[in-house]
């Protein structure tokens, strides 16, 4: 493992965090780690614990890093960091649900494009999701994450829907199962965002707005 270290440390110092990424990856470390954590934090979903929890530590690794400070044992720090992370992230959960209760949504997300939403305007939905999702990039975690759903994002509004990973892989510089584990992470963690904000409501309600304004506007 200390050669390990040794390259990731390299990658870190010279501002490379994806090849740091990649090394953990490709060592085993990060699969072992992610199947450990699922066991010992089971109460915190999955994706949360993915894209939040262990990826914000190893995002903390990289940053100590690659600003010079040097970690003796750079696998106990990720360790740790999620440790302190998994409880604050516990902790928080608890707070919003004693607090905010009645502001939780439960119920299943609303697909704007199912019935009986036919009639509103797929165009404005489609549009106007995407300048909502655009806006939740940074809550997804890890920056391959980020990466690969924004590029996802740039090719539906370019109503190129038939993107595939090895695509996104070439044009990215990441591995194939970087870019299918970054694929699973980001939309399921988008879901849930959007099921916790409402978004799909939202842009639901503003689409009937519009429709209700154009046939008043073909009446008239």
């Amino acid at each position: 493992m200390d050669d390990l270290w040794d390259k990731v440390r390299e990658a870190a110092a010279i501002s490379n965090q994806k090849e740091m990424i990649s090394l953990l990856y490709q060592s085993g470390f990060l699969d072992g780690l992610e199947k450990t954590m699922h066991v010992k934090w089971r109460k915190i979903p999955r994706e949360d614990l993915d894209c939040i929890v262990i990826a914000a530590a190893v995002d903390d690794l990289y940053e100590k890093l690659s600003q010079g400070e040097f970690i003796l044992n750079p696998g106990g720090y990720i360790y740790k960091t999620i440790h302190f992370k998994a409880v604050a992230y516990t902790e928080q959960r608890n707070q919003l649900s004693d607090l905010h209760k009645e502001f939780q949504v439960y119920e299943n997300f609303i697909d704007p494009f199912e019935a009986p939403s036919y009639e509103l305007d797929r165009d404005y939905c489609l549009n106007r999701a995407l300048v909502e999702v655009r806006k939740l990039l940074n809550r997804l975690g890890q920056e391959n994450v980020q990466s690969v759903m924004a590029y996802v994002f740039d090719c539906i509004e370019a109503k190129r829907y038939d993107v595939t990973p090895a695509e996104i892989s070439d044009a990215l510089g990441l591995s194939s199962g970087t870019v299918r584990t970054s694929l699973s992470r980001g939309f399921k963690r988008l879901k849930r965002i959007a099921m916790e904000d409402n978004l799909a409501e939202q842009i639901l309600n503003e689409a009937e707005s519009i429709t209700d304004i154009e046939d008043e506007e073909e009446v008239v």
